[in-house]
């Protein structure tokens, strides 16, 4: 994002209204952040020398926890298991992967991330900017070894200026029962080099212990 858009981008995501928000390469929505603060509980830190990734929530948080993918880029990886409406409970994994052609450090960090999806045992929503379309192999591979799930249709995402015929890399990934209902573009004229995703998702009924 911009920095110059940080308030404009902050008027969008209020105006979507959604129970949480995740942002990436989140440096340019720091100054919006205190006015998001007053709507969202600001789950992750974020300042000029560290800002990769942004959580927000107005769903209860039992736990929160974030590590790097690779020794490169820090605190790329962040996980918090929320409480829904109806009482269930949930995972909200977000992440920045490097660009598939990083040799070296694209390899591992998938192998990172293929072991801490094994081991989410709730409903997973995944979603971040993983620089590579779901057809990729690195994405199939992954989905394969995990269970985790894209949508048939994923949005295009990057470059925003492309619009409809942008790239997908920007994605939203479930399993263990959660359930995408429906996925679609987001800030189209926010000033981002990406496009955004606003996702509405479905979970198990919550069962009693």
């Amino acid at each position: 994002v911009n920095a110059t858009f940080a308030d404009r981008i902050a008027t969008a995501v209020l105006e979507a209204d959604a129970d949480v928000v995740v942002f990436t390469e989140a440096v340019g929505i720091r100054d919006a952040l205190p006015r998001l603060a007053r709507h969202y509980e600001i789950l992750t830190p974020c300042t000029l020398d560290a800002c990769e990734i942004v959580v927000a929530s107005r769903l209860p948080v039992r736990r929160h926890w974030y590590l790097s993918l690779n020794p490169a880029w820090e605190a790329r990886y962040v996980v918090t298991e929320l409480e829904a409406h109806g009482g269930q409970t949930f995972f909200v994994a977000a992440s920045h992967l490097v660009k598939p052609w990083f040799s070296g450090v694209a390899e591992p960090e998938i192998g990172q991330l293929r072991g801490q999806y094994d081991w989410l045992g709730l409903p997973v929503l995944a979603v971040g900017d993983f620089n590579a379309a779901p057809w990729s192999r690195q994405m199939m591979t992954l989905m394969r070894q995990t269970g985790m799930k894209a949508p048939r249709r994923a949005p295009g995402t990057s470059p925003a200026s492309a619009g409809c015929l942008s790239i997908p890399i920007d994605l939203a990934l479930v399993h263990n029962g959660a359930r995408l209902v429906s996925i679609a573009p987001f800030g189209d004229n926010l000033n981002s080099n990406h496009r955004g995703l606003l996702i509405d998702l479905a979970l198990p009924v919550a069962t009693t212990p």
